[in-house]
């Protein structure tokens, strides 16, 4: 097996393997150690073995101690170097010399196999983070090629796979994080129990009672599951486990997803949510409507107010299709967006346009054609590059100024 075999065969393509430190990310962390360890060790895994075709070359990247407990206690055996031709004894039968020769070949290819999945794993982590984190192990002529993964690793996992309490507070803000439909509601499930782990890897326990509390809370946030919640409080607390937790609010929101709750039964009034999003688009819009540049003498005319939005009646029976269809209406009447002319130069480095009246102003909204406040004689395509006669006012004061 050859190189190229064994990369088509790792379960990650060695190119989206998960960086541990990168010149934008940063120094390793617990956090990205633990991610590409995790990466690493099904790399290894999908590697079979002889000494476990099951675990592959886990022992590659994971410590002795941490091998044994998943093989039965059985350790890992690194493949020996079988030498380039077969021993007997001299006295062999034809039999017996055919059989070392077979047995030879296998622990041949074998070791062929062993190596070649350890310069792939090495050359794995090598790639997947900055130098100056491993360099206290390149020899200078040889570099890694002397170097296992797993002195790599545990190299990295001693000097940067420290947790800090910034990291579990970190940890904290990831597993009590909003849950959104329709994302899946295993992706709750997953974030509360990843983060146990990463406590308990810091020295801190979450029992499964505060993941039954926290989870209880972020589900019952969205409003979507108020008479679940309400059956969920009822049952006994013997009975509210963790468990129990992920199986009775699985079905509950399978329930929700196949018959298409509607707003009023979950919580929600469409009043409620048409204010916000109306709000929100006065936000971006008195965004969008403020000059980029204020003018220093040339009036600007004012952005055009947005009515406040219509009730809409009927919150209780308004759908998730009504909302979406007022989310619509909401888009159609606000999206147009003003469009400013451009620029028409720079003076002394600052973007300008020019009016044939006025002169030269910083206002991208006043312009020869769009001036509401025209002299006589104005002429509507004079521009800061073809003035047509027009007013040099300002013009030769910035020339005097930079003079």
């Amino acid at each position: 097996m050859n190189p190229t075999d064994i990369e088509t065969m790792f379960e990650i393509n060695p190119n989206d393997m998960p960086k541990m430190s990168s010149v934008e990310g940063g120094r390793p962390t617990f956090t990205t150690i633990y991610k590409f360890q995790k990466a690493l060790n099904s790399q290894a895994l999908s590697i079979p073995s002889t000494n476990n075709p099951d675990l592959g070359f886990l022992g590659e990247v994971i410590s002795t101690t941490q091998y044994a407990a998943l093989n039965n206690e059985i350790a890992y055996v690194v493949p020996q170097n079988p030498g380039i031709a077969p021993t007997y004894n001299p006295d062999a039968t034809q039999f017996q010399i055919n059989e070392a020769i077979r047995l030879h070949g296998l622990s041949a290819n074998e070791y062929h196999i062993f190596r070649n999945v350890r310069t792939a794993l090495r050359n794995m982590i090598v790639n997947n983070i900055e130098e100056k984190y491993i360099s206290a192990l390149c020899h200078p002529i040889t570099r890694y090629n002397t170097r296992t993964p797993l002195d790599l690793m545990e190299h990295i996992w001693t000097t940067y796979g420290k947790i800090t309490t910034s990291d579990l507070t970190a940890n904290e803000e990831r597993m009590y994080a909003n849950w959104n439909p329709p994302t899946p509601i295993e992706t709750l499930y997953e974030q509360l129990t990843d983060g146990q782990q990463f406590a308990s890897k810091g020295g801190e326990t979450i029992h499964d009672s505060q993941l039954v509390r926290k989870g209880y809370e972020i589900i019952a946030k969205t409003g979507l599951f108020n008479e679940d919640c309400k059956e969920w409080r009822k049952k006994a607390e013997d009975d509210q486990t963790f468990e129990n937790f992920k199986i009775f609010f699985t079905a509950a929101d399978d329930d929700r997803r196949k018959n298409n709750a509607t707003t009023g039964s979950s919580g929600y009034s469409i009043n409620t949510i048409e204010q916000i999003v109306h709000n929100e688009m006065n936000n971006i819009l008195h965004q969008w409507m403020q000059p980029e540049d204020p003018p220093n003498h040339i009036p600007t005319e004012s952005a055009p107010s947005i009515e406040p939005a219509p009730p809409i009646e009927s919150a209780n029976t308004t759908t998730l299709e009504d909302i979406k269809d007022e989310l619509i209406k909401l888009i159609n009447n606000h999206q147009n967006k003003p469009q400013l002319p451009p620029y028409q130069g720079k003076i002394n480095g600052e973007n300008v346009t020019y009016c044939w009246s006025h002169g030269i102003t910083k206002n991208r909204r006043h312009n020869s054609k769009t001036c509401t406040r025209k002299k006589e004689g104005h002429q509507d395509d004079a521009t800061l590059n073809n003035r047509m006669g027009g007013s040099n006012e300002r013009c030769r004061t910035r020339n005097n100024n930079s003079s």
